[in-house]
């Protein structure tokens, strides 16, 4: 009875930690989505004031200056645009590796534990500690997740650096 109240209890903290992904997931949609409503809603109102400019100038030269003016003032939008969304990325994958590595630490020694409990009358596998294998797998899951989450923020740092030389870009 007691092995299924901890397995019940672990899959009771996985659906909590299922709930946390998908609030994080959430959040950070909606701080993209907001991101990029207010930058199209700031070059639609720069197109407008453009397009009335345009519209009253009467030397080409002018125009050609306006038409030029506006272009790098969108592109500098964009960029900027670019720019957060790289580092709202960032951000939400350190969050995220940040809670699966509390997911896959707190819940290796919950079920390192569960599985002893279960396990004690286990055959050993080819002379081997039956935890010893489940250990090491989740020894190798942790630190195949710690690699992958160094090169995807090395990653995106990278990006933003490089965001972030490009003309327009904050620097």
């Amino acid at each position: 009875m007691k092995t299924q109240n901890n397995l019940a209890q672990l899959q009771q903290k996985q659906l909590e930690n299922a709930m946390k992904f998908t609030q994080m997931a959430i959040d950070n949609t909606q701080r993209l989505l907001a991101l990029q409503i207010e930058t199209a809603k700031a070059l639609f109102e720069e197109g407008a004031r453009s397009t009335q400019a345009l519209l009253a100038a009467q030397a080409p030269e002018e125009q050609l200056k306006l038409r030029q003016e506006f272009a790098q003032k969108s592109a500098e939008k964009i960029m900027g645009c670019i720019n957060e969304i790289a580092q709202l990325t960032v951000k939400a994958q350190a969050e995220l590796n940040r809670l699966v590595s509390e997911a896959i630490t707190t819940g290796s020694q919950e079920w390192t534990q569960a599985v002893q409990s279960l396990g004690t009358n286990l055959p050993k596998m080819g002379g081997e500690d039956p935890m010893k294998a489940v250990q090491s797998a989740i020894d190798q899951s942790r630190a195949v997740l710690e690699q992958m989450s160094k090169m995807t923020t090395e990653a995106w740092q990278n990006m933003i650096s490089g965001a972030q030389q490009q003309p327009g870009g904050k620097k």
